[in-house]
């Protein structure tokens, strides 16, 4: 089975994102993360989908049904996941203020590593599924250029 490490280092807030043009960083990950079996995901600093794993394509619901993991590249992560929802039993969709706190987003903003639990929904079949994810920021000098995440059904 291949092995991907994670190097993680405590990144200072004070970083500022980099454009998305930028990323030795980014593209290193990029592709180790397409060649993944684990579900994961890497965003730019504009929370734009750089690359996915299969298994996470199908986790999160990525693209269109039978696209793939590709069918997501070059979207926002909010616009290409299954609704996120929240953890009451109304299963009421995130606003975009809560969805800005998920992992993912999360780390680019923050420059730091973020972990928690997200919620999907699939609109299909109404199935609900709960994740953890674990999110670090990538940089490239002093840079924040985007995010590698690593989900985990709960």
């Amino acid at each position: 089975m291949p092995h991907v490490e994670l190097s993680l280092t405590d990144t200072p807030s004070t970083h500022r994102p980099a454009t998305p043009a930028s990323g030795g960083s980014l593209r290193q990950w990029s592709s180790a993360v397409v060649d993944a079996h684990e579900p994961c995901l890497v965003l730019d600093a504009d929370e734009t989908i750089v690359a996915a794993s299969v298994s996470c394509a199908e986790l999160l619901g990525l693209g269109q049904p039978g696209g793939g993991p590709a069918a997501a590249h070059g979207r926002k992560l909010r616009d290409a996941v299954y609704p996120m929802v929240d953890f009451t039993a109304a299963r009421a969709e995130l606003d975009e203020n809560e969805t800005h706190m998920i992992p993912p987003l999360l780390a680019i903003s923050s420059g730091r590593m973020a972990r928690g639990l997200i919620r999907v929904a699939c609109p299909e079949t109404g199935y609900v599924s709960t994740l953890d994810a674990i999110a670090t920021p990538l940089v490239d000098g002093p840079d924040i250029v985007g995010s590698l995440t690593f989900f985990a059904r709960v």
